[in-house]
């Protein structure tokens, strides 16, 4: 799957994570979110500033994903584990791919395992924490 047809899938299982990716993140503007008018008798406040989802470069974005999704499975206490391995395919091109490993807690005391591949570590971790998303529902 694609990163944008898994945050469309993550959208329907878990809105709360999927708002706080596409929210974006969060910035404080140089008022500190407050300033005072010149006689020092009013403030002003400020909403909160954030650099959307949408205008972020490649790179910002797939590290605001991964941290996002990270945050999510530490809230939940599951396990996690990544990995990557690279792949030669002749003496110049090496190929990168990814796995995450998420694992729940289960009443019969066994605990789950959810696999994600991708070809970035966000890739990989989205689809692993989707994956376990639906396992915990059912």
């Amino acid at each position: 799957m694609t990163l944008s047809e898994l945050l469309e899938e993550l959208k329907g299982i878990d809105p709360d994570t999927w708002d706080v990716i596409v929210r974006g993140i969060p910035l404080k503007p140089f008022c500190q979110y407050f300033t005072l008018d010149r006689c020092g008798q009013r403030a002003h406040q400020y909403p909160d500033a954030y650099l959307p989802f949408s205008q972020m470069e490649r790179d910002v974005a797939l590290s605001w994903i991964q941290g996002c999704i990270q945050r999510a499975i530490e809230q939940r206490e599951w396990d996690l584990r990544q990995d990557q391995w690279v792949v030669n395919l002749d003496s110049t091109d090496e190929v990168y791919y990814y796995s995450a490993i998420v694992a729940g807690i289960s009443e019969t005391g066994r605990s789950p395992e959810y696999e994600g591949r991708g070809k970035s570590q966000a890739d990989a971790l989205l689809a692993a924490y989707i994956a376990a998303v639906k396992g915990e529902k059912q």
